[in-house]
C-alpha cells in the first residue's frame, strides 16, 4: 500500500511542479462500472453516499471527495457491503472542514488528504490509521492540536508543514518526536544523536536541510522512509541504527555523504534510495557478505556500487534492555517473534493451558482491550522485525 501512495503522491506533485493543472474529480449522483484497460487494474464502481464521493472496488471503498458545503463529517464504515479503508488523494483539501468522524475500518489518509482546510484547528489521528500521505494536512492555517492514537507504519513528507502546530513543536527541540515517530528535524544542526524512543523516521525528516554533518540513529529505528536525506548537502555520515527498511531516495543528492553504517538485521533498500550521489564512499554492514547479499537491493545507484564494503560480523545487535516492554511479546523472551501471534491466537481462542506471559503487550492498538485487531496489527509487524 505504501508503494501506491507514494506513487501517487509523485504523481500528484510532478503536476504541480511542471505547471499541469491536476483533474478535478467529476462524480455521477449515480453509481456506474468503470472496467480498467490494464491488467493489473480493478474493476470499481464510483458513487455518493451521505455526501461524500467515494469509489468501490471489490472489497474495499476510497473516500474521494465531498458534495456539500458542509464542514463536520462522519465517514460510514462500509459501503454496499465493502469497508471504508481510505480517505483518498485530495478527498477535503481546500475544504472548510472543522471536524471528522472515523470508523475502525479506515487505515489509510491519502496524500494531502486535509491540506488547506483554513478552519480545521485539531486533528486525532485515530489507532487504526497504519499510512498517512504526504502533505496531508499542509497548509492548514488553523491547525494547532495533533495526537497520534497509534503509531502508523508510514508517514509521509511535510504532513504538516505550514501549519501553526509544526511551528510550535519546532519551537521545543530541534527534533519533533511524537509518539515515537521523527516526523521533523529541520532545525537539526551538527553531528545528532537521535534518541533511543524513536522507532521510525517519516519520509523527509530532514530533507534540504544542510546544517547536518552526521546522524545516528538508535537500534530502535525500524525504518527510513523516502527523501529522509534528500539534499542535505554537508551530510558526511549516518549510522542507519537498526533499520529494516531504507526507502527511495532517502539518501539522494547527498554529495559529501562518505560513511553508511547498517545494521545486519536490514531487509530493504528500495529504488534510487542512494541516486545522483557523487563519488563514493565507505559502507559498513554488520553482518557477513553472504548475509549482505540477501538483502533486497533494489537501488541501482552508482553510489552502493563503488563505495568500500565492510563487513563486521563481530558487532552484536543491542539485546532488549530488561524491564523494557516490547510490544507484541506476549511470551516475553525479549523479542516479537511468530511465536508471539501463535499464542496470542491460541489464546484469543481460549485453547485449553493457552496463557499469555505479558498479556499488556498483546495490547499493539493501546485501546486497552487485546483482541483480534491486536492479533492482525502483530501479524503485519512481524515481516519488519523477522529477517
Amino acid at each position: 500500500m505504501k508503494n501506491v501512495l507514494k506513487l501517487a503522491a509523485f504523481m500528484a506533485a510532478f503536476a504541480l511542479t511542471a505547471g499541469f493543472a491536476l483533474p478535478m474529480q467529476s462524480v455521477s449522483d449515480t453509481s456506474f462500472a468503470i472496467t480498467a484497460n490494464a491488467e493489473d487494474e480493478e474493476e470499481y464502481t464510483e458513487g455518493v453516499s451521505g455526501g461524500l464521493y467515494y469509489v468501490k472496488y471489490a472489497d474495499h471503498a476510497v473516500i474521494t471527495g465531498f458534495e456539500t458545503d458542509q464542514n463536520t463529517f462522519d465517514i460510514p464504515e462500509s459501503i454496499d457491503g465493502v469497508p471504508v479503508t481510505e480517505i483518498g488523494d485530495n478527498a477535503f483539501c481546500g475544504s472548510g472542514l472543522t471536524s471528522i468522524a472515523f470508523p475502525k475500518s479506515v487505515t489509510t489518509i491519502g496524500y494531502a488528504a486535509f491540506s488547506m482546510c483554513p478552519n480545521l484547528k485539531s486533528f486525532a489521528i485515530p489507532d487504526t490509521i497504519e499510512s498517512v500521505g504526504s502533505k496531508a494536512f499542509e497548509m492548514c492555517e488553523s491547525l494547532a492540536e495533533v495526537e497520534f492514537l497509534g503509531h502508523p507504519d508510514y508517514v509521509g513528507a511535510e504532513v504538516f508543514t505550514y501549519t501553526p502546530w509544526l511551528e510550535a513543536q519546532r519551537k521545543k527541540g530541534d527534533l519533533v518526536i511524537v509518539n515515537g515517530i521523527l516526523i521533523d528535524a529541520a532545525g537539526a544542526s551538527g553531528k545528532v544523536e537521535v534518541p533511543d524512543t524513536v522507532t521510525e523516521v517519516a519520509a523527509g525528516a530532514f530533507e534540504y536541510n544542510n546544517d547536518v554533518t552526521s546522524v545516528v540513529f538508535p537500534s530502535s529505528v525500524v525504518a527510513i522512509w523516502d527523501n529522509v536525506f534528500f539534499y542535505c548537502e554537508n551530510l558526511t555520515s549516518v549510522d542507519c541504527g537498526g533499520a529494516r527498511t531504507i526507502g527511495s531516495m532517502a539518501f539522494s543528492y547527498c554529495n559529501k555523504l562518505s560513511e553508511v553504517t547498517f545494521s545486519g538485521k536490514l531487509q530493504t533498500i528500495e529504488p534510487m534510495a542512494f541516486s545522483d550521489i557523487e563519488g563514493s564512499g565507505t559502507i559498513t554492514y554488520y553482518g557477513s557478505e553472504d548475509a549482505w547479499k540477501q538483502v533486497d537491493v533494489q537501488d541501482e545507484s552508482e553510489y552502493l556500487a563503488n563505495s568500500k564494503m565492510v563487513f563486521d560480523t563481530s558487532h552484536t545487535e543491542p539485546e532488549p534492555q530488561p524491564g523494557v516492554k516490547i510490544s507484541g511479546d506476549v511470551d516475553a523472551d525479549g523479542e516479537m517473534t511468530v511465536l508471539d501471534a501463535i499464542a496470542l491466537q491460541k489464546w484469543l481462542l481460549a485453547v485449553p493451558k493457552a496463557t499469555l506471559k505479558d498479556a499488556e503487550a498483546g495490547d499493539m492498538d493501546l485501546d486497552g482491550v487485546v483482541d483480534i485487531y491486536d492479533l492482525s496489527l502483530l501479524k503485519r509487524e512481524l515481516p519488519k522485525v523477522e529477517k
